[in-house]
């Protein structure tokens, strides 16, 4: 942080979060009960927040995972694929008469550690569990069971699910479905046979932290739910301003497209138009690090007047937040000088280090440890001129630019829109149609045959 550049006046106080009656009822139900949760909520009331919140808190030996790297290093957990060493290719488990048998897995070959690690465990928090696979959750439940010699669901870890199923959906192609779809009902994690076997304890947040806007929430609502009221279809032909593109993007805007094929265009064509210093930095790379965990580019070229995102929260002044953005004024060898957007003030941004972890069972202390096997470290930052749908899952932006024309997946369209803080700097540059509202009918169903655990919001 460049001290010159900011008096004390300037720095802003972190906002202590409202913990909710919600909030305090899941810590309570993770803490003292056994059973599986469902932590879910709209996009905005502060789902990461209270897992971190958990983390700080619990006595419990916890595991932290989830169904990607990026959404894993974003929590500092693991994937589930590395955590539970499982295949990249379809899980079908063994089904009979008496119902679901654990031995639908070839094979288990874990080293002791790793087998410590899942045999000590006593809460896995799956998080971004909207984009979690009904036979990729058979296929932990298929592992715990064994490696436990548990038969109890999980192998009697208790569960905590974390997510909104009304975002992003699992990814499933045709060739993977038509295999599924002989076992489950839908892709989605709750269609899981194992989790048929257990009480499901559903938790809603519903205080929305992102939004103020009665109106605005309303259309969000309306656009999660796939039903537009008269009131929220006059709100959205109003924030519809045809032809804008790229090019004509105000100062602080971002724009957000369906596709990385578009986005990467954008981006490219405006930095080539900047006749500017330019400067590449490379990331640094130290042990076990996925390339597609990476949450920045490896190899980042910016140049003065560049437009940029920030990729990581700025923990100490709290001057910006992941999806700030700002614009570049100048270089130095290891880092940039970015003026924000938000209010003007010119940062010195260093590189930030991302971690890859793995859990170990301290047998010694009988805890479970979160151990360093990997870290990326580059500038927090991306080109911002446009960034798709799907990266923008947990940011927030104060000037956004909507390009849903293409979307192609239910949800799409709901966390674009709900990326905004209100309507004032929301802006479409294609209509929403009806049909990009869709939302599946399970999912639906699944909420109705559920009923949450009612909380008071004090």
């Amino acid at each position: 942080m460049n001290a010159k550049t900011m008096s004390d006046r300037t720095i802003q106080k972190k906002k202590r979060m409202i913990v909710t009656g919600e909030m305090k009822h899941f810590l309570d139900l993770v803490e003292n009960t056994s059973q599986c949760i469902f932590l879910t909520g709209k996009a905005g009331t502060g789902k990461s927040s209270l897992l971190r919140m958990l983390l700080a808190r619990t006595s419990k030996q916890i595991v932290v995972a989830a169904p990607t790297g990026v959404a894993a290093v974003n929590v500092g957990g693991v994937t589930l694929h590395s955590l539970f060493q499982l295949p990249f290719g379809p899980f079908i488990p063994n089904i009979d008469l008496l119902g679901y048998t654990h031995d639908a897995l070839p094979a288990y070959k874990f080293s002791s550690e790793k087998a410590e690690v899942l045999q000590n465990m006593e809460v896995l928090v799956i998080d971004e569990v909207s984009m979690l696979r009904a036979d990729v959750l058979d296929a932990i439940n298929d592992v715990l069971c064994h490696v436990r010699n548990n038969p109890l669901p999980f192998g009697g870890v208790q569960v905590v699910f974390i997510g909104d199923l009304y975002q992003l959906p699992p990814v499933v192609n045709k060739t993977e479905w038509k295999l599924l779809s002989s076992v489950y009902q839908t892709p989605f994690f709750f269609s899981s046979k194992a989790l048929v076997l257990t009480e499901l304890r559903l938790v809603c947040l519903t205080h929305i932290f992102r939004q103020t806007d009665d109106n605005f929430i309303s259309l969000l609502n309306d656009v999660r739910c796939g039903k537009l009221s008269d009131s929220s279809r006059r709100l959205l032909n109003a924030l519809y301003k045809p032809g804008i593109d790229a090019s004509e993007l105000e100062d602080g805007f971002v724009m957000l497209t369906t596709h990385n094929a578009k986005a990467d265009k954008v981006n490219q064509d405006k930095l080539d138009e900047l006749s500017t210093q330019q400067q590449v930095f490379t990331a640094s790379v130290k042990g076990n690090f996925s390339a597609s965990a990476m949450p920045a580019e490896f190899e980042l070229c910016l140049k003065i007047g560049a437009k940029v995102m920030f990729l990581a929260n700025d923990n100490e002044a709290h001057l910006y937040h992941n999806g700030s953005t700002g614009v570049v004024v100048s270089f130095k060898k290891n880092s940039v000088y970015v003026r924000l957007d938000s209010n003007g003030i010119e940062i010195e941004v260093l590189r930030h280090k991302w971690v890859n972890n793995k859990y170990e069972y301290n047998s010694t202390s009988k805890m479970m440890e979160s151990v360093e096997c990997g870290s990326f470290s580059q500038l927090p930052l991306r080109l911002a001129w446009a960034v798709t749908i799907h990266k923008s899952q947990g940011m927030t932006f104060d000037k956004l630019v909507v390009d849903a024309k293409a979307s192609f997946s239910p949800g799409q369209v709901y966390v674009a829109l709900s990326r905004a803080t209100g309507t004032k700097n929301l802006t479409l540059s294609s209509p929403i149609l009806p049909e990009t509202l869709s939302v599946d009918p399970q999912i639906l169903n699944f909420f109705n045959s559920y009923s949450y655990d009612e909380q008071t919001m004090d």
